[in-house]
């Protein structure tokens, strides 16, 4: 073999070996995109569970122009929680306030408890709605917070970084169960200061001012 052939077969190897690791390397390329977006969805999803991993739902019954008490017992002790209470506008909801775009709400919430009775404190970190109101008020007590939100088979989300403990008995009420009736009792069961008949709720059908609009930090609604 002449040194020219020679050096003709060596140049087509060399591209032929260019080209074997440029098919290679464009094969690798998109298994490390593939597995690189695979592991964004992981991530934003752990994420989304990590930070808020305990989710209840709750539908409210009743009359669409009214607003129902609603009791959420457990809190952090002697920490900062995150609560979110949330609905889509196209959610479940009463046939009387449309057929769609109804009631979006994003209220999202600081709470911190303390064994100190003057330290339970509940902070609005963002209050947001759209095409009909949903909150009516909210209120924080030694033992919990209570918000009232409109009924009439509207469908809540709660989504929190500590358990709601959906369905348990808390104070001798059970958590996140609408208050359907005038002068119900909280706390019935609970020591000082409730012992001795509790505090009472009701459903309310006008909405606190504070409440009547849209707001984010700072703002007079920053704490309840």
């Amino acid at each position: 073999m002449s040194l020219e052939q020679q050096v003709a077969a060596l140049v087509t190897a060399s591209n032929n070996l260019t080209n074997t690791v440029a098919g290679k390397q464009a094969d690798i390329d998109a298994k490390v995109a593939a597995k690189t977006a695979e592991l964004d969805v992981w991530r934003q999803n752990a994420r989304n569970e990590m930070t808020l991993p305990f989710r209840y739902s709750v539908e409210i019954g009743g009359d669409a122009n009214t607003y129902y008490p609603v009791p959420i017992w457990a809190s952090p002790y002697e920490k900062c929680g995150r609560l979110v209470i949330c609905r889509d506008y196209n959610a479940a909801h009463p046939s009387s306030l449309g057929t769609d775009h109804v009631a979006g709400l994003l209220l999202e919430l600081s709470i911190r408890g303390s064994a100190w009775s003057d330290f339970w404190m509940t902070r609005a970190e963002y209050y947001g709605f759209a095409y009909h109101q949903a909150v009516a008020k909210v209120r924080t007590d030694l033992i919990g917070r209570v918000v009232w939100l409109r009924g009439g088979g509207m469908h809540y989300d709660f989504l929190a970084d500590f358990d709601l403990g959906q369905g348990k008995l808390y104070g001798g009420t059970e958590g996140l169960k609408p208050l359907m009736q005038p002068d119900s009792i909280l706390y019935p069961d609970a020591a000082a200061p409730y012992k001795g008949g509790g505090v009472k709720v009701s459903p309310l059908t006008t909405v606190d001012p504070i409440w009547s609009s849209a707001v984010s930090i700072p703002s007079p609604i920053a704490n309840i």
